[in-house]
């Protein structure tokens, strides 16, 4: 028996749907691989928690936080412009379902207790709601003084199938403030007369920044020295001003991952692109270069290489909302986790 055959008996069995001969191969499994062993000492520990009581008045509050996200899920479904997007997948391997729970051992029981008694009382599933603001600021080259604060760009028009992975950004909205270091993005974050001076150089940006008409120019990173890699940046501008930027990213089962472009941004306005390493999908569901695994902590669809785990990196699709960390990229992108 494979390990992938034995993960899924055992989380079978923890639900009590698995056969006793099934159960008595994976024991038996388990005994020669420690990492499925260990998978099995968890889900034991689980099942030996003393059942969890909820205190009073939890569950009315619970019902009454149910039906008023309910409400509003109802109310923003029916305000948002319909899109296509790929069903559900009817199930996942089952060494995939596990990762993360090993995060997450301390507060099952008190979330079991609440995620029960929503869902078998009323039927219905909370969902997942990550709305934070964000606007993007623009500065011109004449005015880095003061601070201009404009709205995000709206929402880009769904792409049609041959149309994936083959857009222009300048026949939709423009970008956010965006630089790239070492492939990573990051977005223009504030603007200051000086730079810490804990700072150190940490390499160079070549940007035009906010000018359409100058060719980029290479300026002076400074970051904090830390390791691997800063999530914040100081850029020289050539006026002398300096410029602070942080790096784009998004949470998956509690870790941060960061935005990669596979082609340098030369300036304001730009899109960052899929890495070349990864041909651009020609369906909505991803393929054949991706797959659909799940959703990120914000909600928001993930989508994996065949035969890959969404912790070693996942994809995000065109068009996603403003306010998400993609701000509406008409292009497939890639997130890679920090270390």
């Amino acid at each position: 028996m494979d390990c992938e055959r034995a993960l899924e008996i055992l989380l079978e069995a923890a639900d009590g749907l698995a056969a006793p001969e099934a159960v008595a191969e994976a024991e038996a499994h388990c005994e020669t691989c420690a990492e499925c062993a260990r998978v099995r000492a968890g889900l034991k520990l689980l099942a030996s928690a003393p059942a969890p009581k909820a205190p009073a008045g939890l569950v009315d509050a619970v019902l009454e936080a149910v039906r008023d996200e309910r409400q509003r899920a109802v109310e923003h479904a029916a305000a948002a412009v319909t899109t296509a997007t790929p069903p559900e997948p009817a199930s996942m391997p089952a060494r995939w379902r596990w990762q993360g729970w090993e995060r997450r051992f301390a507060g099952f029981a008190a979330a079991a207790a609440i995620v029960v008694v929503g869902l078998v009382a009323v039927g219905l599933a909370i969902p997942r709601v990550a709305s934070v603001s964000q606007q993007a600021i623009v500065k011109s080259a004449d005015e880095y003084g003061a601070e201009k604060t404009v709205e995000p760009p709206l929402a880009t028009q769904p792409q049609t199938e041959s149309s994936y992975g083959d857009v222009r950004a300048s026949t939709i909205a423009s970008a956010p403030p965006y630089v790239t270091l070492e492939g990573m993005v990051f977005v223009l974050d504030g603007v200051e007369r000086s730079s810490p001076s804990s700072l150190a150089t940490a390499g160079a940006v070549v940007s035009a920044l906010d000018d359409p008409d100058s060719d980029p120019a290479t300026m002076t990173v400074l970051a904090e020295p830390v390791e691997p890699s800063p999530t914040a940046i100081w850029v020289a501008a050539p006026d002398g001003r300096i410029l602070r930027f942080r790096l784009v990213t998004r949470s998956y089962a509690g870790d941060a991952f960061a935005l990669e472009s596979g082609t340098p941004i030369a300036r304001f306005g730009e899109w960052p692109t899929l890495p070349a390493r990864f041909a651009p999908p020609t369906a909505p569901d991803g393929s054949p270069t991706f797959r659909y695994f799940g959703s990120d902590d914000g909600g928001v669809r993930i989508y994996v290489p065949a035969g890959a785990r969404p912790l070693d990196g996942f994809a995000v699709a065109p068009g996603t909302s403003p306010d998400d960390p993609a701000a509406g990229n008409p292009n497939w992108t890639w997130w890679v986790r920090l270390d």
